[in-house]
Parts: structure tokens; sequence; C-alpha cells
């Protein structure tokens, strides 16, 4: 009895490897190419220096390259979570 379990286990062991590999191919296959608005950190760092406070309004970030809705690595930092990571403790 123990040879036909372990051969049951064995089979089924196989099946499901198997089967698992068939359902990649069930899968979306999608890429996704984020090219970095910026050539070089100079190229950022001279788009940074453009911005003047108080004065550049939020819609104006995207032509020198600070797309905050369309870029992934921008991260907006609400002012609460600003607070708490510059407070000192």
């Amino acid at each position: 009895m123990n040879g036909v379990a372990s051969t049951f286990s064995r089979s089924l062991a196989v099946l499901g490897c198997a089967g698992l590999s068939a359902c990649a191919n069930l899968l979306p296959d999608q890429a996704a190419d984020t090219r970095p608005p910026f050539e070089s950190f100079a190229s950022a760092r001279a788009a940074l220096e453009r911005i003047e406070p108080f004065k550049t309004h939020a819609a104006e970030l995207g032509a020198p390259g600070f797309d905050v809705q369309g870029q992934r690595n921008i991260t907006l930092i609400p002012y609460p979570d600003l607070v708490a990571r510059l407070a000192p403790k």
C-alpha cells in the first residue's frame, strides 16, 4: 500500500508542476520601459534650480521634466508625513 501512495504522490506532484508551468502562458506578458526624463544628474539639477519657490505653479512642473502624475520615480509626500520625517524625536 505504501508503494501505491508514494507513486500517487509523485504523480500528483508532477501533474501539479506541469499545471503550474502551463498557467504561466495564461498570464499577461507586459514589459514596462520607464525612461527617466533626465539624461544625467546634472540636467536634473539644472531643471530643479530653474524652479522658483512660491512662483512656479504645480502645473508648470511638467515642462522641465517633473511630471508628478506620470513618473514612477517621484513620490508625493503629504505634509503630515513630511513633518514626521523631519521633526526631531
